[in-house]
């Protein structure tokens, strides 16, 4: 497992919802490694939705949960292909679902 995944995995283990993260400058110092290797941890975060990431802003913990009851509502709200949907859950895993 490459660095920044590692850095990654102990970030989103102990981040709550709504909580800022340290800049990428900050965040490198107090782990001793390069901005680099943070700014690619907080980019794997973003992509898994586990994080959200403004220009010029600290980085925030995801606060949003979405349970799903509904399956055909949320094929709707997708706004994908009719008959394809992508989802990602916390964990990073996609899931594709068909109607």
């Amino acid at each position: 497992m490459t660095l920044h995944a590692q850095i990654a995995a102990a970030i989103a283990s102990s981040i709550q919802p709504g909580e800022r993260l340290p800049g990428a400058r900050t965040a490198a110092a107090a782990r001793g490694v390069s901005r680099k290797t943070i700014t690619a941890a907080y980019r794997t975060l973003e992509r898994r939705g586990i994080i959200e990431i403004s220009q010029g802003r600290a980085p925030v913990a995801a606060g949003r949960v979405i349970e799903v009851s509904n399956w055909t509502a949320a094929l709707k709200a997708t706004r994908l292909p009719r008959r394809t949907a992508r989802f990602t859950d916390p964990d990073g895993n996609i899931l594709y679902l068909n109607s």
